[in-house]
């Protein structure tokens, strides 16, 4: 059976995560951020592309997959995750299916992680993607969320 791996890059530095990724051999990299920008020095797309490709692993932005604004607001405003993922599900994934299916097959033949800030992966929308994704490989990948160690700060 494949793995679908998570990452969540919140309190750790750029160094760890790429550490990581190349300790459990993840050969793409999805970055499902709506705006993949960042505080945070090194995880802005092109130099988050940079340094993974002088790794030897690819990078892909998937917008279509980013939790728009709105939903990521109500979800700080309520605490409701539950709220969360059926806004996201139906804002997002209900209409992403050929993204989704295009990753889980991907997912099936080579080592994917999904990337977003939220360290905590079943508080992030990156757990939904997994979800869709193994649903759509006909559970043919199972889901590895990957913890990185902590540097201490947060900056998103």
């Amino acid at each position: 059976m494949s793995v679908l791996f998570t990452i969540g890059y919140q309190g750790s530095d750029l160094d760890a995560v790429v550490r990581v990724l190349t300790t459990n051999a993840v050969q793409e990299v999805v970055d499902v951020r709506l705006t993949p920008i960042s505080r945070k020095l090194g995880f802005s797309k092109s130099a988050l592309a940079a340094t993974l490709a002088a790794r030897g692993i690819a990078y892909q932005h998937q917008r279509d997959l980013g939790c728009p604004r709105e939903i990521r607001v109500r979800y700080q405003e309520t605490g409701s995750f539950q709220g969360y993922a059926r806004s996201y599900r139906h804002r997002v994934l209900a209409h992403a299916v050929r993204s989704v299916e295009a990753l889980a097959r991907r997912a099936v033949h080579h080592r994917l992680c999904l990337l977003c800030f939220e360290e905590n992966p079943l508080l992030c929308h990156r757990s939904l993607v997994a979800d869709e994704a193994r649903k759509a490989s006909q559970r043919r990948v199972r889901i590895d969320h990957l913890g990185v160690p902590s540097s201490g700060r947060t900056c998103r």
